[in-house]
Order: structure tokens, then sequence, then C-alpha cells
């Protein structure tokens, strides 16, 4: 008689997924004149200069290092409180670097304090006296604590694609079956509402200041995102407590070239943007100054300079 599978996905370096984005999402089929199919970078990559995968070692740094002083001396109800968000996310790197580290977080914490206590609800023994996370606390600390944006609605699929392996890793048919038996509810929940496809630095009642009947071609192209109605509970108290990513870096010549409308909303007055007020800048800069506008008082921004 065979035990049931155990999904494991620890072997899959999170860059992997980076890569696989980098070769195949961020590449769209084109039909130009006589029917002729080329292979082309999607305009937003196209106006980055290419998709960049930040090496995994940076990444566990940058989340280690916000991360870490924010959870200390806490308690899992205080830390359910934090709202983690990469505004650029990419394939979710750094969204997936977050959500071990609150895994590994809990389950030192659930340890130590008394496996008696927490067996069965938030921690269960594999064997050996080793302990994992149940299925439910995995799926509360992502749906309570990772949140991300992305202009690419493919990158943002790879993103939640990613978070819900490592929800599911480690698990059987058996013990998805009880989970879904005991709270009739599906194993992997719906991220939607966490990991959304947007311009994280463009407002659509800006924009519409700027150019007041945008046509639906430049809103696509633009694809502006309102935080306010987007994320509604988290900036009515106050805001993220943690923002980490890698932004993309754009100098303001290439971004005259591949994307003017958006280029000359970013140096108006309506954008709200102070950086981009010189003749010379990078995109990298509004990013910041976005991610210092969302942030909560006390919180943490990590980038890669």
């Amino acid at each position: 008689m065979t035990s049931d599978p155990t999904y494991t996905f620890a072997v899959i370096d999170v860059t992997v997924l980076g890569a696989i984005y980098e070769q195949f999402i961020a590449k769209r089929i084109e039909i130009g004149s006589r029917r002729r199919v080329t292979l082309n970078d999607k305009p937003e990559v196209r106006v980055s200069g290419g998709v960049f995968v930040t090496p995994r070692k940076v990444v566990d740094t940058i989340v280690d290092r916000t991360l870490g002083p924010l959870c200390n001396v806490k308690s899992p109800e205080e830390v359910a409180s934090l709202k983690i968000v990469d505004i650029a996310c990419g394939s979710g790197t750094f969204l997936l670097s977050a959500f071990a580290f609150l895994q590994s977080w809990h389950l030192g914490w659930y340890i130590n304090d008394g496996v008696e206590e927490h067996n069965g609800k938030e921690i269960y023994e594999v064997g050996g006296g080793n302990w994992k996370l149940t299925l439910a606390e995995k799926r509360r600390i992502l749906l309570n604590n990772i949140f991300g944006v992305d202009i690419d609605d493919q990158a943002v699929e790879v993103t939640q694609f990613g978070l819900l392996l490592r929800a599911i890793e480690d698990e059987d048919e058996g013990s998805v079956r009880a989970y879904r038996r005991r709270t009739k509810q599906r194993a992997l929940p719906s991220l939607d509402g966490n990991i959304k496809c947007g311009n994280s630095l463009v407002d659509i009642a800006s924009l519409r200041q700027f150019i007041p009947n945008p046509s639906e071609e430049l809103l696509v192209s633009i694809n502006p995102f309102n935080w306010k109605s987007e994320f509604h509970e988290v900036v009515e108290q106050g805001g993220f407590d943690v923002i980490v990513g890698n932004p993309p870096y754009i100098r303001i010549q290439r971004m005259v070239r591949y994307a003017p409308e958006e280029a000359e909303f970013y140096q108006s007055d309506l954008s709200g943007y102070a950086s981009a007020q010189r003749d010379n800048f990078d995109k990298y800069q509004l990013f910041v100054e976005r991610a210092i506008s969302l942030l909560r008082e006390g919180g943490c921004l990590g980038y890669m300079r």
C-alpha cells in the first residue's frame, strides 16, 4: 500500500520562475505586414530594456533586514497585522522570499511557545521531532501578509502561481482532502485580492486631469492603478508596513522614446513626483517616492541599489 504523494517544491529555486518569466512571458506574438509573425518584447519590457532577475542572496538579505526587526519580540497575533508589498513584483521573487521568511518565523515561534499548545492547529509533527505549519496556517499568513502589484497581467499570474506552490508545499493528498472536508473551502485560496495588475506609479484620477479624454489604447498601455480603492483597508489604516523589491531602472530619455505620454505625465505637476521635475531622472526614483508615500509611520523600505 503506497502513501499519499507529498507535494515538494523546495528543489525549485525562486529564481527559476523569474527566468521563465524573462524567457517567455515577457514576450508576445505580433502579426505584422504580409501576416508575418514575430516574437517581440512586450511594450513595458521594451521600455525598461528587459526583465532582470534579482539574485536570490540579495532578495533574502533585503527581506531579512526589513521583516526581521519588525517581527522581533512580537506574537503571531501582532505579526498578522503586518502588510508586506512589492509594487513592481514581476515574477514574485521578493514576495516568495517574504512568504518563506514568515513561515519560518511562525514555525519557530510556535515551537518555542510549546508544541503541545499548537499541535494540530498551527503546526503538526511529521516525525523525528520535526514540525511543519498546517495548510490552514500557511493560507492565513499568505492572505493576511503578502501583497503585490505589477503592470503585466501575466507577471501577476506567475507571482500568484509561485505563492500558491509554496502554500501547498509539503502537503499530500490526505492533508488537502482533510482541510477541504473540515473547512468546506478550497485548499488553495484566490489571490486576486492580494496580487493585482496595474501601473503602481500612475493614478487614474491624476491621469484624467492630465489627459481629459485618454484613448482606450493609451489607458491599456499605461494601465493606471488606484491604490486607495484597490487596497482600501490598508491605505485607511495608514499604509503598508514593509515594501520590498527591485523596481526597474529606466532613464527619462528611454521613456520619452518608447512611452512619450507616460513620460510627459511624470514630468507634469499633476503626477506629484518631485524627482521628475528635473531634465534627467530615472524611473527608479519615482518608485522610491511612491513607496515612501505608501508606507505607514515606522514602516520599512528595502530596495536594491
